[in-house]
């Protein structure tokens, strides 16, 4: 799959889990995870991508990625942290996800 069609993937996707899941409304826990989020990205093998950080209104403790640079991470995992440090480390497992293309694999198998 070309980058093109893994990008398109991607925004599809993300559309299907805005209508399935509620995202949580505290823009400042919002802001924040994204300023982590676009930190570690920055650094990543895929630093070209518009990476896109969402916190989904649930309790599981949860967090994945799709193609193309979305990456979403649940209350209750955020909840579950205790750290800026550990936080990191969960976006950056997704970013890796993302860097690898996982999602791209997975899809074309």
């Amino acid at each position: 799959m070309s980058e093109t069609q893994e990008l398109a993937v991607g925004r599809q996707a993300n559309k299907e889990i805005l209508k399935q899941y509620q995202i949580y409304s505290d823009q400042r826990l919002q802001l924040y995870v994204t300023k982590v989020g676009q930190r570690l990205a920055e650094k990543s093998h895929r630093d070209n991508l518009a990476y896109h950080f969402y916190i989904v209104d649930s309790m599981d403790i949860n967090a994945f990625a799709l193609p193309g640079g979305y990456i979403y991470i649940t209350r209750g995992l955020l909840a579950y942290l205790n750290s800026e440090a550990q936080l990191a480390a969960v976006l950056a497992h997704e970013i890796g996800h993302v860097t690898a293309r996982h999602s791209v694999r997975q899809r074309t198998s």
